[in-house]
């Protein structure tokens, strides 16, 4: 009898048990669930407004010199590079190749100087100048002009546009200046100053100070005629003074008379 109690006692314990495991198993799946479906302060809080723009299709590509770094499919290069020794310049002209498309804004060069040797920079070469290459459509060309002031070589660099997938930079041939050319173009721009003046001889100076001498004595004759021009001039207002001085006391005594 004992025995059949135990046994039975057993038997409420696990029931009780597994009543109880399963009682919360429910409640933890309905608490995850809760918690997983419903929104929280801090989701709330996480949330940031966003202001945006939006363009057209024909808002885009509209600027003149677009360099957000996009490449606008132009390639450069360099056609050729002459010293113009007449009036003193070099030039160089750089095309926008055939098969480029237009460019989308300008880019810049520069010149580069070295009395012997290569002017590149990295070789020691002397930046001299830079400016602008404007904007060049499929395949035109623009010439690029420098005056140097002395002699050497001298090199053109031009960039291309921003995103080329090249180097980025393209650079002409050397152009050698030598000094004749940068002479005969000072002569021509100021001939006065380089005129050279011919040794004057002992005849010359003789003549010279002949003719110096005859104007010298014009001048000084000159001026004795005046003198006596203005000279007699003034005796001749003086004596008419006095006649006009003597026909007025005549007049004066003649009415006391009367």
């Amino acid at each position: 009898m004992r025995q059949s109690r135990l046994r039975k006692f057993k038997k409420r314990k696990v029931g009780m048990l597994i009543i109880v495991q399963l009682f919360l198993i429910y409640y933890l799946g309905v608490y995850g669930l809760f918690e997983f479906t419903t929104p929280t302060n801090a989701a709330f809080n996480d949330v940031e407004s966003l202001t945006l723009s939006l363009k057209t299709a024909d808002e885009f590509g509209t600027s003149d010199d677009d360099d957000d770094g996009e490449w606008d499919k132009s390639s450069l290069k360099f056609k050729g590079q002459i010293a113009h020794c007449q009036d003193g310049t070099i030039s160089a002209i750089v095309q926008n190749g055939e098969g480029s498309r237009d460019m989308k804004g300008s880019v810049t060069y520069e010149v580069f100087w070295a009395a012997k040797g290569n002017p590149k920079p990295d070789k020691g070469g002397t930046h001299v100048e830079s400016g602008q290459v404007p904007a060049l459509n499929s395949g035109e060309t623009y010439e690029i002009f420098y005056k140097p002031t002395k002699p050497g070589n001298y090199m053109f660099r031009a960039s291309q546009r921003p995103g080329h997938p090249g180097k980025g930079e393209l650079w002409s041939d050397s152009i050698q200046v030598e000094q004749k050319c940068i002479s005969n173009h000072k002569q021509q721009s100021n001939p006065i100053e380089n005129l050279e003046l011919e040794p004057i001889t002992e005849e010359q100076d003789e003549i010279n100070k002949k003719q110096k001498d005859e104007t010298k004595r014009s001048q000084e004759q000159d001026n004795k005629g005046k003198t006596t021009e203005e000279g007699s001039q003034s005796s001749n207002e003086i004596q008419q003074k006095n006649k006009v001085k003597g026909a007025d006391n005549s007049d004066e005594n003649n009415n006391e008379m009367d």
